[in-house]
């Protein structure tokens, strides 16, 4: 398990879930969630849930074929679709009902309008992880070289 790209992902999830929740029309998701920190809490949970499950799946199959930093990245991009089709299916705003919090308009339009705002807060973090990846391996590269010339 890569931590960092774990802390990145976990990022993307609440940012993700708080600018969809400010970015929705008021007639719709704020009746259903008294806050927004309600929301962020409740998709956050989920795809922390389906996280550990996918996590689990993928080490259990695939052993160690794979490096942790993919194997983390990949369980974290299968946890989004995951943790938004239970909010939309799963979880009832009234007793047997399918969840139409969001808009009265088709699974398909909650879910682009998340993986829209989850797409561009990836591609920041990759760029930002990319950045302190190849600024750790200079400095690295740095003190091997001092060290080596130092003998």
């Amino acid at each position: 398990m890569n931590w960092l790209i774990l802390r990145f992902a976990v990022a993307v999830e609440l940012l993700t879930s708080f600018l969809l929740y400010e970015l929705a029309s008021t007639d719709g998701v704020r009746v259903w969630y008294p806050s927004g920190w309600a929301y962020v809490g409740e998709h956050g949970l989920l795809w922390a849930v389906a996280f550990v499950a996918v996590s689990s799946v993928l080490l259990g199959t695939l052993k160690t074929k794979w490096r942790s930093d993919i194997m983390t990245a990949l369980a974290a991009i299968i946890a989004e679709p995951i943790s938004t089709a239970y909010v939309w299916f799963v979880i009832p705003v009234n007793s047997g009902d399918i969840s139409r919090a969001w808009s009265p308009r088709t699974f398909r339009d909650y879910l682009e309008a998340r993986l829209s705002i989850w797409s561009m807060l990836v591609a920041l973090a990759v760029t930002y992880y990319l950045y302190l990846r190849s600024r750790h391996g200079r400095t690295q590269g740095d003190s091997s070289a001092s060290s080596m010339a130092g003998r």
